[in-house]
């Protein structure tokens, strides 16, 4: 995929490859540029919710840096990109934040979103896209979104082996059966599956993870496919609860839990 694509594909899905926010004229700049640091999750876009395998992260880390977190699953065999912590420059400037992403030299990246209201909890605003090819406007979007504040970071207690199954009874997920992952330090994990009493490893390649915030992202090839999957997880000690708002074919949405303990 062509990075210009890329850039068009984000912004499609979500417009969060770079983010400018107007805040009221009532808020200074300081208190802006305190409010905007830390995590955000992204919760729904004209009013309609957010599918888990579309959520974005953005990680706001000082007035000049961000970070983006972001995978698209739609077509993983096409290219779409998979994308942790992905550097952002930020610039503050009045009550106004930027968050640009200059792809190339022919490239430019540009969000506003207008008439913010932002608190400890959540921002929403009235969001303008423009994306600018060697000057000239070549997409431009407008949407009413909605951001999350990311209260945890599952990054480290996530490490371990994981046992559990569905619990939202009569989905698609729910096989009756327990389950078991394994992540691992590096980025990937391994998946289990019950031969008579033991848990033996998978036939899944690639099996590669990570966590942004509260947003658990998985990917691993079987049957020469790539698949994706992200949860958004909470954890407490020993155990591990994954929510997920997933599509029909139809268009409607439905919601899958589950629910685990820590065996490893």
């Amino acid at each position: 995929m062509k990075k210009s694509q890329f850039i068009m594909l984000v912004a499609a899905v979500l417009c969060c490859a770079a983010a400018s926010v107007s805040c009221k004229k009532d808020s200074n700049d300081t208190n802006v540029a305190a409010m905007i640091m830390g995590k955000w999750i992204a919760a729904d876009c004209d009013g309609q919710p957010f599918e888990t395998n579309e959520k974005v992260v953005l990680h706001f880390v000082s007035t000049t840096k961000a970070y983006m977190s972001a995978s698209f699953s739609h077509n993983p065999a096409a290219g779409e990109p998979w994308i942790h912590q992905e550097e952002e420059r930020v610039v503050i400037a009045g009550n106004k934040v930027s968050l640009i992403n200059n792809s190339d030299a022919h490239t430019l990246v540009e969000n506003v979103f207008d008439e913010i209201d932002i608190n400890d909890k959540e921002f929403s605003a009235n969001m303008r896209f423009t994306l600018m090819e060697d000057g000239k406007i070549v997409l431009a979007k407008h949407y009413k979104v909605r951001f999350l504040r990311v209260e945890n970071d599952y990054v480290g207690s996530i490490i371990g082996t994981w046992q559990g199954r569905c619990t939202s009874e009569g989905s698609a997920y729910d096989d009756g059966q327990e389950h078991r992952w394994e992540y691992l330090s590096d980025g990937t994990f391994v998946y289990y599956v019950k031969d008579g009493d033991k848990w033996v490893p998978g036939q899944n390649t690639l099996s590669e993870y990570f966590v942004a915030g509260n947003l658990l992202c998985t990917r691993w090839v079987s049957g020469g496919q790539e698949n994706r999957e992200w949860w958004e997880v909470s954890i407490n000690g020993s155990k591990m609860n994954w929510t997920a708002l997933r599509k029909n074919k139809d268009g409607s949405t439905f919601t899958v839990t589950f629910e685990m303990n820590r065996v490893l």
